[in-house]
């Protein structure tokens, strides 16, 4: 049997640019959520030639390419910076959206059992809003997923409503492992009242993560 012939680099470069014409433009503000056009001349250079120095390099292993490791604190050093963390915040850099949901969930677990024992199912509390990651989280890690209802006028979730949620888990002896709330959420974008929330989980002592979705750190 004849094989086919290898294609060159043109055929296969023109392939994937006759592909790309089918998607939406990326440039322009269309595709929000998906991709974050900021307008700035010449970004989209200076992105093309930092991936394409990156390409051949495998960043599960900062130990073999340390310049990993480096640009992973130096990301961190600025978050830190830029949402007035002390020296005991850290962070990681992780694949997307999606693994940083799951790693928070997994990590809130983590102190739930060292608290409560590794038995009893820990509870997520989070408004319906909440980003499906956390739910896809709750199964992964053995979770019960405990959703409020948002109200359907403004969009956030009542506050009163979730504290009531978490004190009602309290009171059963199960206090949750964590509280989530989104600035902004997926689904329609408001921002929860992380400022009341916040401060009254810490009253608590329940941790609460805030899911910074849809550019929401930007």
């Amino acid at each position: 049997m004849d094989s086919e012939p290898a294609a060159t680099t043109h055929e296969i470069l023109e392939r994937l640019r006759s592909l790309r014409e089918l998607d939406p433009p990326t440039h322009g503000g269309r595709v929000l959520s998906y991709v974050y056009d900021p307008g700035i001349p010449g970004l989209d250079e200076l992105i093309t030639g930092a991936a394409t120095s990156y390409l051949p390099v495998n960043g599960l292993d900062p130990t073999t390419f340390a310049s990993v490791a480096v640009l992973e604190r130096d990301i961190v050093a600025f978050a830190r910076r830029l949402t007035n963390g002390d020296e005991d915040v850290v962070g990681s850099v992780t694949s997307g959206g999606t693994e940083s949901c799951l790693l928070a969930v997994k990590s809130a677990r983590e102190v739930w059992r060292a608290a409560h024992g590794e038995t009893g199912a820990p509870t997520l509390v989070a408004p319906t809003t909440a980003h499906a990651a956390f739910h896809k989280g709750c199964e992964y890690f053995g979770l019960a997923m405990s959703a409020v209802d948002v109200d359907p006028e403004t969009g956030k979730v009542p506050v009163a409503a979730l504290l009531a949620r978490v004190d009602d888990l309290i009171a059963a002896g199960n206090p949750p492992a964590l509280v989530v709330l989104s600035a902004p959420n997926y689904p329609i974008g408001t921002i929860d009242d992380v400022e009341t929330i916040a401060p009254a989980m810490a009253e608590r002592g329940i941790p609460v993560h805030v899911d910074a979705c849809v550019g929401g750190f930007v």
